[in-house]
């Protein structure tokens, strides 16, 4: 081995774990538990490129990716709704779609999401030209211990610096998608020992139960066969962001080009997507209705309308 370099780095860090994967690789047919590993290592890396995340390195049954900080805060800020739509898309290609290949046993993906400012970039060249890294730093620890506690998709955990980055400039959905994690004390002295002394600063995506039923089914099955025409439409308030359409036209433009499989799983999480936000134009709908019957009921009582 050469010598080895290291420097100081600053990066948003995703690293994910698939729950469940073990008792499949024990009970499971073990060709098919193979292509499975196979499909998701791809997955990995078509989706983390298409976000423009460099994917660091495979941990088995998971994964450590970065995202360089950059010194605009917007960048930033845009780049963080990118690795959440990564992330979310990978726990759909994996609990719905099943990377297009049935395991005959639950397995979900389960992710973590953090800011490291300070993290240690080692580099070292192996004698056969081949170079290697790893990032090592605090909240990379902290990344891969609290994919844990989400117990519903789409099964991420944050760090509050993350979600209020990812909030800064762009939508406030994020805001309202996260929220703050009561842990046991069990939990503090497994998950947070060593790297975090506020508990309370972790925060959970988790959909409700019944959300998640109306929307797509726990198993995937209402789930739309075909994009809906309403996502051919604009939509006041819901418009998505433009890195994150950018992120999901280049996934669409590697999938095209990859594998049948691929191709399935995008289109599985596309119809996915357009479920979820057709679900959300409706309870907009639904809002604005009675705000504008709330406002014409006061006009006629003669209450002061603002």
């Amino acid at each position: 081995m050469n010598e080895i370099q290291t420097e100081r780095v600053g990066c948003m860090v995703l690293v994910g774990d698939l729950a469940g994967f073990s008792n499949s690789y024990a009970s499971g047919n073990p060709a098919v538990v193979e292509e499975f590993i196979r499909r998701f290592y791809v997955a990995c890396s078509v989706v983390i490129s298409a976000a423009g995340g460099e994917l660091v390195k495979y941990t088995g049954d998971g994964f450590l990716s970065v995202w360089p900080l950059k010194e605009d805060f917007r960048a930033n800020s845009q780049a963080a709704l990118v690795v959440e739509a990564a992330a979310t898309a990978l726990s759909v290609f994996v609990k719905f779609a099943e990377l297009d290949l049935r395991l005959g046993l639950p397995v979900h993906l389960r992710e973590g999401i953090t800011i490291e400012p300070n993290a240690v970039r080692v580099s070292f060249e192996r004698r056969q030209g081949f170079g290697e890294h790893d990032y090592i730093g605090k909240m990379i620890n902290l990344a891969f211990r609290i994919p844990s506690l989400p117990k519903s998709f789409p099964y991420i955990a944050a760090h509050k610096h993350y979600v209020e980055i990812a909030a800064m400039y762009g939508s406030s959905y994020i805001k309202e998608s996260y929220r703050t994690r009561q842990v046991t004390d069990e939990e503090i002295k497994t998950l947070f020992k060593g790297v975090a002394q506020e508990t309370d600063a972790v925060l959970t995506n988790e959909y409700d139960a019944d959300f998640i039923d109306g929307v797509w089914g726990q198993d995937g099955g209402k789930i739309p066969q075909a994009v809906p025409d309403m996502m051919f439409e604009p939509c006041e308030g819901l418009e998505v962001e433009p890195g994150v359409l950018g992120f999901q036209n280049r996934l669409g433009d590697s999938c095209e080009k990859a594998d049948p499989w691929l191709q399935n799983t995008y289109w599985f999480y596309i119809r996915t997507v357009s479920a979820m936000f057709v679900k959300v134009a409706e309870l907009e709908r639904k809002t604005r209705l009675l705000e504008e019957k709330l406002l014409l009921l006061k006009s006629q009582r003669g209450e002061s309308v603002p």
